[in-house]
């Protein structure tokens, strides 16, 4: 289990916008997550981690040109 899975998302914000953290670090983390305990709760039946990658990416530029903000 990954730390940031636990971590408030009021931190992980920070994190974010300090760089100290990528938005695809992130999205790593939950898919991970996702993986090790869907086969147990079936909670998700569809995801698109082609287009969360695509989003995690955009993110990580937005973040990174000053542009957006978590």
């Amino acid at each position: 289990m990954s730390s940031l899975t636990r971590t408030p998302v009021l931190q992980l914000a920070g994190s974010l916008r300090s760089r100290e953290l990528s938005a695809t670090e992130l999205l790593d983390a939950c898919l991970e997550e996702v993986d090790r305990l869907n086969g147990d709760i079936n909670a998700v039946v569809w995801r698109d981690d082609e287009a969360a990658r695509a989003a995690a990416a955009d993110a990580d530029r937005r973040l990174a040109d000053g542009d957006g903000a978590p």
